[in-house]
């Protein structure tokens, strides 16, 4: 589901980890995930940061500059189909 109307500049998002009892997952870093960020369809080197804000809460936050962006975060062990976003910037 493409959020639309963003501006250009820092966006965020944020998603829950939960283990396979539905117990919240804490204390992962940005490095226990895969992220793919895609700008127009085309992967992008854009950084892409997770940080945990509690309770098996994430957020995710990237710049972005004009255009149809995709994110798609995942966790080898929690969340192997991975969550994803999508942004229509201008």
């Amino acid at each position: 589901m493409a959020r639309s109307a963003q501006s250009a500049g820092t966006l965020r998002g944020s998603f829950a980890v939960y283990d396979s009892s539905n117990v919240a997952v804490t204390g992962l870093v940005n490095g226990n995930f895969t992220k793919l960020l895609a700008l127009d369809g085309v992967d992008n080197a854009t950084t892409l940061t997770v940080a945990e804000i509690g309770s098996g809460r994430y957020t995710y936050t990237f710049t972005a500059t004009a255009g149809y962006w995709f994110v798609l975060i995942r966790h080898a062990t929690h969340a192997p189909r991975g969550f994803q976003d999508e942004y229509d910037v201008s």
